[in-house]
């Protein structure tokens, strides 16, 4: 009771800590998974062509801010597009090789022969 004989009710008020919430910037869209796409488009083109298409897709998904959709298909179109670079590599070097053997056997034919 106070000194007027009212009856006096002690509260005791806690203020919880705020929570600030930082904005960051947005990701920056990498247009190397793009570009190895291309490249890969060239090379072999039944991994480039899907590694096109998940890329660009990647980008749709990165304009609505859906960030964790855009990593996984930037990863998807990334390993595609290296698969794809790599697989035509190879078969372009196996061309190579088969044309210098089929020129070293047509030789020794004409060596053969006369």
């Amino acid at each position: 009771m106070d000194y007027k004989g009212h009856h006096q009710d002690h509260h005791v008020t806690v203020q919880q800590p705020q929570q600030f919430v930082v904005a960051s910037e947005k990701e920056p869209f990498h247009v190397c998974t793009l570009v190895a796409s291309v490249i890969a488009v060239c090379c072999c083109s039944l991994c480039g062509f899907p590694a096109m298409v998940i890329s660009l897709m990647s980008y749709s998904d990165h304009s609505v801010n859906d960030i964790g959709r855009y990593r996984s298909k930037k990863g998807t179109a990334c390993c595609l597009a290296v698969a794809g670079i790599v697989i035509g590599s190879l078969g372009i070097a196996l061309l190579i090789v088969l044309q210098i053997t089929m020129g070293v056997l047509v030789a020794q034919g004409f060596q053969n022969a006369g």
